[in-house]
Formats: structure tokens, C-alpha cells, sequence
């Protein structure tokens, strides 16, 4: 199984990615064929995860992309299986395989510049008009008079 991560997101965001499919063995090894079954995807928009037939040893297969807007809270997650069957020429009939994709998402609201103030900001602002309050009254009594 292979993750995904596309991290956390600000609630309107999108998020765009491509990704191939690679046989990234060297020397002799078996052509690669194989689809994606996308029925346990229905969050993220998928292109080009089309079917792969007889990927050699060193070679990639398309691009697929994964596009999303992230359009609600909370965290997503999709499945993509890849039923795949290496073959060679001492094997036609091939050995299946499965590999699964998690792609995962977590949406949050924006944060900064909200209208709750921090805890201690109003007794931090009353402090300082005091201050500057004592300051102006201490002022006037040097100058000869209260105001």
C-alpha cells in the first residue's frame, strides 16, 4: 500500500498533481500490465489512469493527475487498486499483483485575522489606556494644574 499525502488544506484551496506509473527495475525483469479499479475513489478528480500493457524493465507509463478543490471540511481519503500481472517469456500467463494508492487530504477553515480576540487582549488594551491615562494626568500636575 502507497500513501498519498496532499497534507492539510485551507478551505478553498485546490491542489493539483501528476504522478506515472514506473517499472524501475533494471536489467531483466517482467513487463508490467495491469488497470485501476476507481470505484473506491469519489473525492479527487483522476485523469489518464488508464489501463498499462507490457511496461518493461526501466520504463514509465502515463501521467495521471489528481486534481481537487478542496470544497468542505474534514478529511478525505480515496483508494485506487492496480491489479497488475508481470509477465516474461518463460511466463505468458504472468504472476497477478495487487498495490493499493491512499490518497488522503485534511481540509481546515483559514486561520488568521478573526474576529475573537486573543485571551488577554481587552485587560492588555485597559492596561495600556490606564497607563497612558496616569501618564497624561502626571504630565498636567508638573505643568501646574490637573486636567
Amino acid at each position: 500500500s502507497y500513501v498519498l499525502d496532499l497534507g492539510t488544506i485551507v478551505l478553498g484551496n485546490s491542489v493539483s498533481t501528476s504522478l506515472s506509473f514506473d517499472n524501475d527495475v533494471g536489467g531483466p525483469a517482467d513487463a508490467l500490465s495491469g488497470s485501476f479499479d476507481l470505484t473506491g475513489a469519489d473525492d479527487f478528480a483522476l485523469s489518464g489512469w488508464n489501463p498499462l500493457a507490457f511496461l518493461g524493465a526501466g520504463q514509465a507509463g502515463g501521467t495521471m493527475t489528481v486534481n481537487w478543490l478542496a470544497g468542505s471540511l474534514g478529511l478525505f481519503t480515496d483508494t485506487i487498486v492496480f491489479n497488475g500481472v508481470g509477465t516474461n517469456a518463460s511466463d505468458p500467463l504472468g504472476l497477478a499483483q495487487s498495490r493499493q494508492l491512499v490518497i488522503r487530504a485534511n481540509v481546515i477553515q483559514g486561520g488568521g485575522g478573526g474576529n475573537v480576540p486573543e485571551p488577554g487582549t481587552l485587560a492588555l488594551l485597559l492596561s495600556a489606556a490606564a497607563a497612558a491615562l496616569v501618564s497624561k494626568r502626571r504630565a498636567a500636575v508638573r505643568r501646574g494644574g490637573v486636567q
